[in-house]
């Protein structure tokens, strides 16, 4: 992923961060191939942030994905200091999982949002991380014939076959020329992967729910259905996305034909 203070993280920075103690707990269950609910039941957290620490584990890293993260970590030594053997966690009893649901909306409540923040036709723009699979430099796109004039093609993304759409022409925006800045964001929608494509990566932040309003009309050249809020900043604002939303269940059905047809 594409300075660094208390509310954001770079993106493009190569030299690996120190690891919170947190992160260093949840990173070797994570190489062991643990599921985040037994990671959660096993560390006493929520879910939601077992799924933070481990996309701050791949940014930090400057990993693309888990078979990556494992690498390095065997690599580098960062599991030399597990205290205890890894194991499987065992099944809880029902009474424990309400237990264990009430403090994971618990702490849902008290974390701050995470967001991708990306620029598009020089508005800044923000997706939750735990949406995002990875972020990638521009590859060969293969054009798809009859596909919506959005949808850039399909990406063979590490032997699967993932459709790109250019969030640009998807807002009805002028189409530009790709540059070395020019990235996709890879994202989870409904089970299908999907790939964004977008002017600049700007950096991973942390913003406090309470600072985000909804959005009001004529804030943007998006439409408003696109957006779930806009988050007032120090000296700018950053507008929230839904991605959910920028594509119809009719257009997702589409995509699905594309990723066939690739």
């Amino acid at each position: 992923m594409s300075s660094h203070s208390a509310t954001n993280r770079s993106v493009d920075r190569q030299s690996v961060r120190p690891l919170t103690p947190r992160e260093r707990d949840v990173l070797p269950w994570v190489v062991e191939g643990h599921t985040s609910r037994e990671i959660a039941q096993r560390l006493k957290i929520s879910r939601r942030t077992v799924e933070v620490h481990r996309a701050n584990l791949m940014r930090k890293l400057g990993v693309p994905n888990t078979a990556s993260l494992v690498r390095y970590a065997l690599q580098r030594g960062l599991l030399q200091d597990t205290k205890e053997p890894l194991r499987k966690c065992s099944p809880r009893r029902k009474t424990k999982k309400v237990t264990m649901s009430n403090q994971a909306k618990q702490a849902s409540r008290e974390e701050l949002y995470q967001l991708v923040n990306f620029d598009i036709a020089n508005e800044e723009f923000g997706v939750d991380i735990l949406k995002v699979q990875e972020i990638i430099r521009v590859l060969e796109v293969t054009r798809v014939p009859n596909c919506p004039a959005f949808v850039e093609g399909v990406i063979n993304l590490r032997g699967k076959i993932v459709p790109v759409v250019d969030l640009r022409l998807r807002f009805n925006l002028p189409q530009i020329e790709k540059d070395n800045n020019t990235r996709i964001i890879v994202v989870e929608l409904e089970e299908k992967t999907v790939g964004f494509l977008v002017d600049r990566v700007k950096e991973v932040i942390r913003i406090e729910t309470a600072i985000i309003e909804p959005p009001p009309e004529l804030v943007t050249n998006v439409q408003t259905r696109y957006i779930t809020g806009v988050a007032k900043l120090e000296d700018r604002l950053l507008i929230l996305l839904d991605l959910d939303r920028v594509l119809t269940t009719v257009e997702q059905e589409l995509l699905t034909l594309e990723e066939a047809v690739g």
